[in-house]
């Protein structure tokens, strides 16, 4: 496996590309987007491969600046939006031989789930950046540089898992929400529809809520209550929603 040289150890074998990439999910507002969308670059670097093509935020792992892949994962999104996440988890090691022209590579993904209030400065800034919308993803209309469709296709799925168990998707809503606007996060994210009767009965039940007094959203006739999260952090259900 390993010769020894003059020169040190040297390894029979071509290195691994170390990377790191971050799927981050966000809602924007209507005259935006419709339904919660994903983040991706344009390639900008002729010398890399895939140049101009679209792709998710990452990068190699620098093992001089890095404790780990996920220190790395964090220092990518500060880069590119200008703060760290509040929130990361991590998805799936993808590797091979055939995802990277330049050679076998490892890329440890994460996601994060970022409130639109957050990212209104970024998006002002007009970057290099599109935001690919999860049906489009569903429906495969999307074309991106390396695995990256197959590991959107994953996140998609575990945050779908997700929305079941978990208080997750909460995390795209601003601080204060109805119970309605959450609903809609909620069918969003499963990519099916979800009886609004029986949901607000599942919340109500789960207890994870707490009106703000005296606020409420919507026409004189028939206003929402507005709520919050008891916690903003993800909590599990002891039951699925």
């Amino acid at each position: 496996m390993f010769k020894k040289t003059d020169k040190g150890f040297i390894s029979k074998y071509q290195p691994v590309i170390y990377t790191t990439d971050a799927v981050i999910f966000t809602l924007p507002p209507p005259e935006i987007a419709s339904e919660p969308v994903v983040i991706v670059y344009r390639r900008a670097d002729e010398k890399e491969p895939y140049f101009d093509r679209w792709a998710l935020p990452g990068g190699m792992v620098r093992t001089n600046d890095d404790a780990n892949d996920r220190a790395a994962c964090e220092r990518v999104i500060r880069e590119k939006l200008g703060f760290p996440p509040s929130y990361l988890e991590q998805l799936q090691t993808f590797s091979g031989a055939g995802r990277d022209p330049r050679g076998w590579s490892s890329s440890v993904v994460y996601f994060t789930l970022l409130p639109w209030k957050e990212l209104a400065n970024w998006w002002a800034s007009k970057p290099n950046a599109q935001l690919l919308p999860l049906s489009a993803i569903r429906k495969s209309m999307v074309s991106l540089a390396f695995d990256h469709d197959e590991i959107l296709r994953v996140a998609i799925e575990r945050i779908q898992a997700k929305a079941h168990y978990s208080t997750l998707p909460c995390m795209l809503l601003p601080e204060r929400f109805t119970v309605a606007q959450m609903h809609g996060m909620y069918e969003a994210l499963q990519g099916r529809p979800i009886n609004m009767a029986a949901f607000r009965r599942k919340v109500e039940k789960l207890d994870f809520l707490t009106k703000v007094s005296g606020v409420f959203e919507g026409g004189a006739q028939r206003p929402a209550q507005v709520y919050r999260m008891k916690h903003r952090e993800p909590a599990l259900f002891d039951r699925g929603l």
